[in-house]
């Protein structure tokens, strides 16, 4: 008599790898010496239903983990400069997943070396945009430091409602450069009518708490005035925080990169240069206006 898949694996067995153990398909399939195909028919057969490739993904990851969970669970310069990132260009979602997409990538290279990320990043070329540019995606699954990320506002979809976290003082700098690298811009340029130089300092955010927060940071801790808050007309719904004082700019400069401390290449050259002008015009000098 011919033996079956049936005989060989019962309802029980098939559950037990399957739901419990949460083995893949393809690995219940060569664990019995079968292919994929028969696997998934069986389990039709038994009624078992089967998990999404979303869900699929997700206890990849919880089962492999490619990334070095502790690094979320020290306050450091590097975790919050990190969540200043994710606050701007990163996002959770409810299962647990989090993902950073950044057109630089040298900011992208350097998260990936510091949180241990073993995977590939992925590359997206964007074909059929005028002016798009490509995408670099680092992608992970971890309920446990979704949930860190949670206790500082960092929640799914949270564009429109996030709140300015509660920062050590200490790292808030690395968190606002974290946000300035992912929302941010710094231009430079000079007057058409009288030549002077003009350099302006800007954040936006979906979130008007969250812009105020930073607003507030930067009054508190540099005694610097920004213009009022206003709305983007590029985009609705968007909030501008901008400074174009030049002895400002310089501070932030100054304050943001303190240390030499990471950013990103294009940005943070730009934000040097504002400082090495204002200190040789002495407009600033040794940390103080003046």
């Amino acid at each position: 008599m011919k033996v079956t898949l049936r005989d060989k694996i019962s309802k029980e067995t098939l559950e037990e790898l399957y739901v419990q153990q949460g083995r893949s398909i393809g690995e219940i399939a060569k664990l019995c010496g079968c292919g994929y195909g028969s696997i998934s028919r069986l389990m039709s057969e038994y009624g078992i239903g089967k998990r999404s490739s979303k869900q699929g993904l997700a206890l990849h990851f919880k089962r492999n983990t490619n990334f070095d969970v502790e690094f979320f669970k020290q306050e450091s310069p590097e975790f919050f400069y990190i969540l200043g990132l994710w606050a701007s260009d990163g996002c959770v979602t409810k299962d647990g997943g989090l993902k950073l997409t950044m057109c630089d990538i040298d900011v992208v290279e350097w998260v990936k070396e510091r949180i241990g990320y073993k995977n590939k990043v992925f590359v997206r070329i964007p074909t059929g945009f005028q002016n798009a540019k490509t995408t670099y995606t680092l992608t992970f699954y971890n309920q446990e430091v979704a949930g860190i990320f949670e206790g500082y506002g960092i929640v799914p979809n949270k564009s429109l409602t996030i709140k300015f976290p509660n920062i050590p003082r200490q790292f808030i700098h690395d968190f606002i450069r974290g946000v300035f690298d992912g929302d941010g811009s710094i231009s430079v340029g000079v007057r058409s009518d009288n030549g002077a130089r003009t350099q302006s300092f800007r954040i936006v955010s979906g979130s008007l708490d969250f812009v105020k927060g930073i607003e507030r940071v930067l009054e508190e801790e540099l005694n610097v005035r920004g213009n009022k808050i206003s709305a983007d007309k590029r985009g609705a719904g968007v909030y501008e925080y901008r400074v174009s004082r030049r002895q400002d700019v310089a501070k932030i400069a100054a304050w943001l990169y303190q240390n030499d401390a990471f950013g990103m290449k294009r940005k943070k050259e730009k934000m040097l240069q504002v400082l090495s002008d204002a200190r040789q015009e002495r407009r600033y000098e040794v940390g103080k206006a003046v």
